[in-house]
């Protein structure tokens, strides 16, 4: 399903976006990509304080300049325009469930997730802590646009 934050105005090829990576992902599939992002982030957000993110950069210093505009994957959920894929987006409420169930338990316990160096580990609420937690322990990922 396609989850917009309420005060997001999407590119008008957002959905040609979105069939081509489909297509692409039908060719070769990847079980570790859960979603499609629809925007992709300026600030890492799991850093303390957040620090300016340049998806563009780093692309090109990884893969060379020809690559600089290439998609990439990355653990990090998105809350102002995403796809995710049905079978996911279920997991996920089942784990929110979870973790709901759980909330009471101390989180020095062995139901306490901790992302090394990230600063989710402090927020205490707010569905998109969770799913970090559920990417980082499934080794999921989302693609994310880069332009």
């Amino acid at each position: 399903g396609c989850l917009l934050e309420d005060d997001i105005e999407v590119s008008p090829h957002w959905f040609q976006f979105v069939s081509k990576v489909l297509l692409a992902l039908q060719r070769e599939p990847d079980p570790r990509v859960i979603g499609i992002s629809l925007y992709s982030p300026r600030w890492t957000e799991t850093t303390n304080p957040p620090e300016p993110f340049d998806s563009s950069a780093l692309i090109s210093e990884l893969m060379g300049p020809e690559h600089r505009e290439s998609p990439y994957m990355m653990q990090t959920p998105c809350s102002w325009g995403a796809v995710y894929f049905p079978a996911h987006w279920e997991e996920f409420i089942r784990y929110l469930q979870l973790r709901s169930d759980l909330k009471d338990i101390d989180e020095g316990s062995p139901h306490g997730v901790q992302i090394p160096h990230s600063r989710t580990n402090g927020w205490t609420g707010g569905w998109k802590k969770f799913h970090f937690e559920l990417l980082y322990l499934k080794g999921e990922y989302l693609l994310y646009p880069n332009f």
